[in-house]
């Protein structure tokens, strides 16, 4: 035995109220996951490399970025090698 036509339009109904409500609680989309910073040793590059200091970012250029803002150098002659 089957429900009439318009009882499961209305069990449908709730089910999709249900989870619109639920996605609204939640900022209504799926976050994107962050990818964890990592540490990064800055070098200048001369004759020899020069270790300046350490920036934490998520890959080699965004910590060229930072670094070449937080050392007041330009982002062309620094080196970014992962830390440990």
């Amino acid at each position: 035995m089957s429900r009439p036509r318009g009882a499961r339009f209305v069990a449908h109904y709730v089910r999709v109220v249900a989870r619109a409500s639920q996605l609204a609680d939640t900022g209504g989309m799926a976050k994107q996951p962050t990818k964890p910073l990592l540490r990064w040793d800055i070098y200048k590059a001369a004759g020899k490399a020069k270790l300046i200091g350490t920036v934490e970012a998520a890959d080699a250029d965004a910590a060229i970025q930072k670094a070449a803002v937080e050392f007041k150098q330009p982002a062309t002659k620094l080196i970014a090698v992962r830390y440990g």
